[in-house]
């Protein structure tokens, strides 16, 4: 079993965790890690390498952004993060929550809870998807059938907005009953 060391406080270049690793015969390989919090956007793992040559840093890399993310070392140096986003399934929710809420702050383990609710919801939802009537064209009573796709989209729209509201309102009771 692979063995992992958290890292916590890592969250720009300034203070980013750098790792110092032996390549071949007298090289050494040199990068840093962090993880970038971004408001509205979520949090995305970032690393910059070092030339072994001209020690000068290459670009930064950014992943994308996820909800949370945890940043650690495994036992042969290599870094890595989990992360959880809103579209992860409930057994991966839990499964980060075991691993993880030990090393998140109070920001990650609020959203934690949120998307603990959101799972556990969103696996009670399910989505059905319908063929629109085709339109003819070249038919005498094509605005009148265009006028009724239309009346049909925004009653669908109406009733959507209706569901959202209401996962959204029983999400966040769920949320607010979530002991961590």
């Amino acid at each position: 079993m692979e063995n992992k060391k958290y890292l916590m406080g890592h969250d720009s270049e300034e203070n980013a965790f750098v790792r110092f690793k032996m390549r071949g015969y007298n090289t050494v390989s040199c990068a840093k890690y962090w993880i970038e919090t971004k408001k509205n956007y979520g949090q995305r793992f970032c690393y910059r390498t070092c030339d072994n040559k001209n020690h000068k840093w290459f670009a930064v890399k950014k992943g994308v952004y996820s909800e949370i993310l945890v940043m650690h070392v495994n036992n042969v140096g290599d870094v890595s993060c989990e992360e959880l986003s809103k579209y992860s399934n409930y057994g991966k929710v839990m499964q980060f929550k075991d691993n993880c809420l030990d090393f998140l702050d109070d920001v990650q383990k609020d959203l934690l809870k949120y998307l603990i609710a959101f799972s556990e919801i969103s696996k009670n939802v399910t989505y059905t998807i319908t063929e629109k009537k085709p339109v003819d064209l070249f038919a005498i009573d094509r605005d009148q059938q265009l006028a009724t796709i239309a009346l049909e989209e925004k009653e669908n729209e109406e009733n959507e907005a209706r569901i959202m509201k209401n996962i959204k309102a029983v999400v966040n009771f769920r949320y607010r009953n979530i002991k961590l």
